[in-house]
């Protein structure tokens, strides 16, 4: 069970009373400054300061108790406000919760998935917003209450939309003509699987952008290498022959290796018959996508992995499952 989160909505009140009445000082001795001045020149002194009084204690009594939007709740924002929030959200889950959670949020070596598991898509903002800032005892979660309360609600909005909460755009492209794209000019199916079709050495696509927005597939189309996972690199093995081989790591141990070549072959090797191995900087995607394809195809294409991430998720009768950034660059 979680505790009470009565003081969270009170420590919120008296951070936005603090708050505003700050923003006001300066006007409240701005006007008793002139009241001051004026009285000097005044024969009607008294009359004159009960109004400004009175006048100033309405604005203020207007501006500390005026609805403000409880800290407890993540209620809409304006667009822009709303992105900013969101790329802040996953530039503070990227250096505090990845470590544990995975940078997907479905788990690590340290941490939980948070965000496929049920209970906690289920749980309020409110109830999340409270484990982010005081952690949960006996669980290794720790508190994160130096953050502060914005950075918190930043991180519980970025991690609402990896568990697929996140409001649908419009598609930007045409599906069919990105569905040719894929199996025909891009030739994204030489690597990836869409709807039981194409290659194997990649990633199955086929529910990838259910839970993706345009610009995160359009970037991860065009810019293959960003944040690519060190575990998701393609690998040179070089035999004790001097024989060179390049694919993906499909299992490894402290003795052990097996890769995935192009051809779709796999090879086993043990470590100690290697002269070397080594982790790729780069992904085996083309990284020129931005240039060998115009706008209007990438958006073509986008709308095709959308349309097709969508469709397969409604049939599954699940959400969304929060796709990896890496999982098209594989």
């Amino acid at each position: 069970m979680l505790p009470d989160c009565n003081h969270i909505r009170k420590s919120c009140l008296r951070k936005n009373i603090r708050r505003r009445f700050v923003h006001l000082l300066p006007l409240v001795v701005y006007m008793y400054s002139v009241a001051i001045l004026a009285s000097v020149a005044s024969k009607k002194q008294a009359m004159f300061c009960r109004v400004l009084r009175w006048s100033i204690l309405i604005l203020l009594s207007g501006q500390l108790f005026s609805p403000a939007r409880s800290c407890g709740q993540l209620g809409p924002a304006p667009a822009a406000a709303a992105d900013a929030s969101m790329a802040e959200g996953q530039r503070v889950f990227g250096s505090s919760c990845a470590a544990c959670h995975g940078l997907d949020a479905r788990g690590g070596e340290r941490g939980p998935d948070i965000a496929s598991r049920r209970e906690l898509q289920q749980m309020s903002d409110e109830a999340l917003l409270r484990i982010v800032q005081d952690g949960k005892a006996g669980t290794g979660m720790p508190a994160f209450r130096s953050l502060g309360s914005a950075q918190i609600e930043a991180v519980v909005r970025y991690l609402r939309s990896l568990q697929g909460r996140a409001a649908a755009e419009p598609v930007p492209g045409d599906q069919e003509r990105g569905r040719g794209l894929f199996f025909g000019k891009a030739r994204c199916s030489q690597c990836h699987m869409a709807n039981g079709e194409g290659g194997f050495i990649g990633s199955d696509l086929s529910s990838y952008a259910g839970a993706r927005s345009a610009d995160d597939i359009r970037s991860a189309i065009t810019e293959p290498n960003k944040n690519l996972d060190p575990r998701k690199r393609p690998v040179t093995v070089t035999t004790l022959t001097g024989k060179t081989q390049t694919g993906m790591a499909r299992n490894e141990d402290n003795f052990s290796l097996q890769i995935q070549t192009l051809d779709g072959s796999f090879h086993f090797f043990n470590k100690s018959e290697l002269r070397s191995f080594e982790y790729q900087s780069l992904s085996l995607m083309p990284s020129d996508y931005g240039s060998r394809l115009s706008r209007q195809e990438l958006d073509d294409l986008v709308s095709y992995l959308m349309t097709m991430g969508r469709a397969n998720t409604v049939r599954s009768g699940n959400k969304p499952r929060p796709a990896r950034d890496d999982q098209a660059k594989e």
